[in-house]
């Protein structure tokens, strides 16, 4: 059975080590709202799902919203989603491809933003007109 996005935030916090009192003060809920997503007693609002997003900008989006496997939108291996017990991870040469493609979409990705930001040199200030 597929996860739902509630237990996928129960796992963000487990993970990260942050209490329920503590999150909720990131994004400014009560304690009992976290407290009723970490038990999937309610539903995760659009809204929320934004901001545990803009608190953790690390989280792969994709995973938490589908449940996908968290690749970080990384071209994973036919075998590896067929059978991961069959992968040999210790392979550095697969490692090092793994990282190559994690590293060249987040350069396409801080690319992006700054195109967005209207940056044409890494570093530079937007105009504000």
């Amino acid at each position: 059975m597929k996860e739902s996005i509630n237990q996928r935030f129960t796992k963000i916090l487990d993970e990260k080590k942050i209490n329920q009192a503590e999150f909720a003060k990131l994004i400014g809920v009560s304690k009992q709202n976290v407290n009723n997503w970490y038990n999937n007693a309610s539903p995760i609002s659009v809204d929320r799902i934004v901001q545990i997003l803009e608190v953790f900008p690390d989280l792969d989006a994709r995973w938490f919203l589908t449940g996908s496997p968290r690749a970080y939108n990384v071209d994973i291996p036919k075998q590896v989603m067929d059978d991961p017990q069959k992968v040999n991870y210790g392979d550095a040469d697969y490692i090092i491809k793994l990282q190559k493609n994690v590293i060249e979409m987040k350069e396409k990705e801080i690319e992006r933003l700054n195109k967005e930001l209207g940056r044409t040199q890494p570093g530079e200030r937007a105009q504000v007109g």
